[in-house]
């Protein structure tokens, strides 16, 4: 029986250092790098590849605890938190994540407008629905002017698996809650009623299905597809494991409803708005994150005499989703700075894991290898990303990247001027003495981000690349990356691929590579005829 263990071992151990089929990191792409960007060739500039994991939105355990699914603003991604290995199931933003039961597939809410599932195994795409409508910032002020999110949460927003896996729930920014069926993308249900886009839908193990916006919580009736409102104003919902409890935000306050009569069970009044909130499998105490301008934070609470169980420290990031073990005794939260952090229950202070996920503020390249940019977040290094292979650095970091140095003056600035209108400033090298200075047909956006980020050049300086953002004829920002020539002004060539300002953009040594991010931590590297 010892020798049987011990072969079981051996295999264990076997199986884990082998590769997984689409186990590692996003398949490489091969970048045709082999050109730099010159005035010349500047107009055929096209996004390659994206950079780095990007912010998170949503981020889900596997029910068997062996991997995290993300939805990201670059994509959906699979770590492996054991092996810290990645894997890129789509490219694009992401807002929601789903697990099916038995931790074969994962479904995605994508900003497109689909609801798509992968078999996790191999990392193929296997179904693709057609399951919301994409929407433009005017779609959103029909529902609410006040709503003002970046439009982060575009498209399909919210996705559920049923429990036993046959069935597929999302929500949209068109206000619409669907029922599908998972094996072949057929509709069963059409829900509609609300009356703002759809934020999270949650199915009960005895299938209760709930959906809430900015305006309204429902709990649907699946026989007839007509919602029952709940009184008063209720927002985000939460089942407990057994489905007898619902747990609801009230403004300042977390409430608990009889699953069944929806009568009040408990409330717990805090004191700052709550964000997302999460049961503990037990039903036995719950976990929420404060919300607003409070100091960002993850609170447990006893469930039911609303006692506070402990204060976990995030270390300034703030909550985007939570998740628990299967025991309760763990508990882990994705911030919104890119980290998942990982607390044993019982012990409060005690970080079990602590993951980089990539966010950043500026964009950092190698000064002696033209493959390596770094991320940097509030000065301190983020990840290094190889663009060569399109995947993170897997050796030591460089010292380079460790210690960044601090950014030097750049050579040309976008500037408003007294009428509005936005101008090229040329400087002399290394300095802030204007030699030139060009007009350009873009005029400022009252507080869009965009005017006065420092421009980037090329190697040789022939090309300038910078960030304008601008309205068109129907009211829409846009934000540009737009690429000049040094020597006469004249435009070369301009992009919307960003849906958000753009913060940092810089070449590489060598000038094969353009490097973009946004205040979403949507990153690209741009290439000739990419």
């Amino acid at each position: 029986m010892k020798k049987l263990s011990r072969a079981y071992v051996l295999l264990a151990l076997l199986l884990m250092v082998m590769p997984i089929k689409g186990a590692t990191v996003d398949s490489p792409t091969t970048v045709d790098s082999a050109t730099a960007i010159t005035a010349q060739n500047a107009a055929t500039l096209r996004a390659s590849a994206t950079i780095g994991y990007g912010l998170a939105n949503a981020a889900a355990e596997s029910p068997d605890r062996t991997r995290v699914a993300m939805a990201t603003v670059n994509g959906v991604w699979l770590f492996d938190p054991l092996y810290q290995q990645a894997q890129r199931l789509h490219i694009g933003r992401a807002n929601a994540v789903a697990w099916r039961f038995d931790s074969s597939e994962v479904a995605a809410a994508l900003a497109d407008g689909t609801v798509r599932v992968w078999d996790v195994r191999s990392g193929a795409e296997r179904l693709r629905i057609d399951a919301h409508q994409p929407t433009t910032p005017d779609d959103f002020a029909a529902f609410d002017p006040a709503f003002d999110d970046e439009m982060t949460a575009s498209g399909a927003i919210a996705v559920r698996w049923s429990p036993d896996g046959t069935q597929l729930i999302s929500g949209g920014s068109d206000g619409m809650v669907n029922i599908w069926e998972s094996s072949n993308g057929a509709s069963f249900f059409a829900l509609a009623g609300h009356t703002a886009p759809v934020t999270a839908v949650t199915l009960s193990p005895f299938g209760r299905l709930t959906s809430a916006s900015s305006e309204e919580l429902f709990i649907w009736n699946t026989m007839t597809g007509q919602p029952e409102a709940i009184d008063g104003y209720h927002t985000v919902a939460a089942w407990s494991a057994d489905a007898r409890y619902l747990l609801t935000k009230v403004g300042f306050s977390l409430v608990v409803l009889d699953g069944e009569t929806r009568d009040n069970i408990s409330s717990f009044p805090a004191d700052v708005p709550t964000g997302v909130v999460s049961w503990s499998p037990q039903a036995a105490a719950f976990a929420y994150a404060p919300a607003g301008d409070s100091a960002p934070a993850l609170r447990l609470l006893d469930a039911w005499t609303g006692l506070e169980r402990g204060e976990l420290d995030t270390d300034g990031g703030q909550p985007s989703a939570l998740a628990w073990s299967a025991d309760g005794a763990r508990i882990s939260a994705w911030l919104d700075d890119g980290r998942m952090m990982t607390w044993t229950t019982f012990d409060s202070n005690r970080v079990q894991q602590a993951i980089g996920w990539a966010g950043g503020d500026r964009l950092l390249w190698s000064p002696t290898n033209s493959d390596q940019v770094a991320l940097i977040n509030d000065g301190a290094l983020s990840l290094v990303w190889d663009a060569a292979a399109n995947r993170p650095l897997a050796d030591a970091v460089p010292t380079w990247a460790d210690s960044p140095s601090a950014p030097e003056t750049p050579p040309a600035r976008i500037i408003t001027d007294d009428d509005g209108a936005l101008s090229l400033v040329v400087y002399e090298a290394g300095t802030e003495t204007i030699s030139a200075s060009y007009a350009t047909p873009f005029s400022a956006v009252t507080d869009a981000t965009g005017a006065d980020v420092p421009i980037a050049a090329t190697p040789a300086g022939d090309v300038l690349a910078g960030s304008v953002a601008f309205e068109t004829a129907i009211g829409d920002t846009v934000y540009a990356l737009v690429l000049w020539s040094s020597a006469d002004g004249g435009q070369l060539m301009q992009s919307s691929a960003h849906t958000a300002p753009i913060i940092a953009l810089d070449f590489s040594a060598d000038g094969r590579y353009l490097a973009t991010l946004d205040t979403t931590g949507a990153a690209y590297l741009w290439t000739v005829g990419g």
